[in-house]
């Protein structure tokens, strides 16, 4: 949950040339959505700016970022816009505002991540940090990326969205099977992160792991063989994803195994 941040603030103008941004506590830049506010560029609805004033007097933008760049390239560096202007915040309250402004509108949820991180967020930072050691990296453009951090989320508190209790060893150790059983190319997506983490999650005493990274290693075509398992087991099974996900591991770990060293799943 974002918590609001409530500092000093004042009402105040700028010039559009005067605003900067900091993509450590703002979203990545679209050039379509500035493509999209130029075309249908309203002066008088411009609305107003959300700041954060630094110390050494730069004015970061926390909201209007993406207006704040179509009235530049429009040629009005020089127009004054009013904005609501923080003072005093540390960068991990200036990330923690951004997504109070932002926790309406479609944030990327890569991009929300991130910026949790730079709030100091305490799911995010543990997330973030099993991710790096498991020599993963969340992002999209990564050859070791992580994208699924919804998936990750789900897991570390226990399978449900909503869940309290953390997980950090079932988390850990999906992570840990995934980089030994296929490396960090490609390999963390959805379908492995639900398929494996659920298995340790619902089974973990039963579960011999050497031998799952074993059985997942030798796999034909490797982590893509969960997420094929996985559509089979959704579309002519009618399995929710995570339980489709949880059965594809199943299988692959049950299969030449004795019936009383076998795992049963629902």
């Amino acid at each position: 949950m974002v918590t609001a941040v409530m500092p000093a603030v004042t009402q105040e103008q700028h010039a559009v040339k005067d605003y900067v941004r900091d993509e450590r506590v703002n979203r990545v830049m679209s050039a379509a959505r500035v493509a999209k506010i130029r075309a249908n560029l309203d002066l008088e609805g411009i609305g107003m700016f959300v700041v954060s004033e630094r110390k050494n007097g730069e004015l970061v933008i926390l909201d209007g970022a993406h207006r704040c760049t179509a009235l530049s390239e429009e040629g009005l560096g020089d127009m004054a816009i009013p904005a609501l202007v923080h003072h005093n915040l540390s960068m991990a309250q200036e990330a923690q505002l951004f997504l109070v402004y932002n926790d309406r509108l479609a944030v990327d949820i890569l991009e929300r991540f991130r910026i949790q991180v730079a709030a100091k967020d305490a799911e995010a930072i543990v997330l973030d940090r099993e991710i790096r050691a498991a020599g993963f990296v969340a992002d999209k453009f990564s050859r070791n990326k992580i994208m699924a951090i919804k998936t990750l989320q789900t897991l570390y508190r226990g399978g449900s969205s909503t869940g309290r209790e953390a997980h950090l060893k079932t988390l850990r150790d999906t992570l840990e099977i995934i980089k030994d059983a296929w490396g960090t190319e490609g390999t963390a997506n959805k379908q492995t992160i639900n398929g494996i983490g659920s298995f340790l999650l619902n089974h973990g005493e039963e579960i011999d792991q050497a031998h799952l990274v074993d059985a997942l290693t030798l796999t034909r075509g490797g982590a893509n063989a969960i997420v094929v398992r996985t559509h089979y087991h959704t579309t002519e099974g009618g399995k929710k994803a995570m339980a489709g996900a949880e059965l594809a591991v199943a299988e692959i770990y049950n299969k030449g195994l004795k019936a009383a060293e076998k795992v049963k799943v629902g």
